[in-house]
């Protein structure tokens, strides 16, 4: 097996690294956020990178985008990665407790709670915003969901005028909202489901297609009074989703408050969390 070599990666080399980075953090890069960037190297060529920064306040350093081409993976490009890590710090004193964030996002993602186990890092509480995580055949909805409801509409049904103002709005509230805003080309707008009286969308669930495997909603959102039309447009989406993808497609969803995490154990059966925070002291 070839030796890996881990490297410090220079400013000027951070637009070929980003290929490895979350796009959040190649943003931050690209802002001039200061952040250590490291590679690690087989034959001469990359094949994964570490991304993180130092955060005084917490006396932590925060990795957040760790990634090893699918090609190079159980060779211990990983553990070499975060062992540089380690030693760097150890040079500069700064004795840092070692934090790995992520949610899902791919479902690459999904390898990274048994290689942070494995490298000795201890899971702290899942806290808020976090996504949980079931099967499209495991999502519970009523026999009647979306009867005798006309305003509850497909993003399909909704003028793209409207559905930006309602994610103003929603914003406003301290909503994050998916990259590109509700009309973003990933936005499935089939199972995509608002409430529209008249002018105005008063509630939202906004599903992202991310790829074959791994469907998302990253925003519900309602300025509604009756939750029970709430529920009604969430089943609506769901609905829609059993019937348009395969029983075993991944489906995620943000819970931001104990309230909606309550909302998903009920709609997820099985639901498990996918959002986590590993340490290593």
């Amino acid at each position: 097996m070839s030796d890996i070599n881990v490297i410090a990666v220079t400013e000027e080399q951070y637009e070929n690294a980003s290929v490895m980075m979350l796009p959040e953090v190649s943003d931050l890069l690209a802002k001039g956020m200061p952040m250590t960037v490291l590679a690690a190297v087989m034959d001469n060529v990359a094949v994964g990178v570490l991304a993180g920064m130092a955060d005084t306040e917490t006396q932590s350093f925060l990795i957040t985008s760790l990634y090893v081409h699918p090609d190079y993976r159980r060779k211990g490009a990983g553990r070499e990665l975060v062992w540089k890590l380690e030693d760097i710090l150890d040079e500069a004193d700064e004795h840092l407790i070692i934090k790995a964030e992520y949610t899902l996002q791919t479902p690459d993602n999904m390898t990274l709670r048994p290689f942070f186990t494995d490298m000795g890092f201890r899971q702290d509480r899942v806290n808020f915003p976090a996504y949980y995580v079931t099967d499209v055949e495991d999502i519970r909805i009523s026999d009647n969901s979306n009867e005798g409801n006309e305003q509850i509409q497909s993003f399909d049904g909704a003028p793209d005028m409207l559905l930006k103002a309602a994610a103003n709005r929603s914003i406003g509230d301290g909503l994050e909202l998916p990259e590109g805003g509700l009309t973003a080309e990933n936005i499935d707008r089939e199972t995509s489901y608002c409430v529209l009286d008249r002018e105005k969308i008063n509630a939202f669930i906004a599903v992202e297609n991310l790829d074959e495997e791994l469907l998302r909603i990253p925003a519900l959102w309602s300025e509604l009074k009756n939750p029970k039309e709430m529920i009604k447009m969430i089943e609506s989406s769901f609905k829609g989703l059993k019937e348009k993808y395969p029983p075993e497609t991944k489906t995620a969803m943000l819970a931001t408050n104990a309230t909606a995490y309550k909302l998903i154990q009920y709609l997820f059966k099985g639901a498990e969390p996918v959002s986590y925070t590993f340490v290593r002291m």
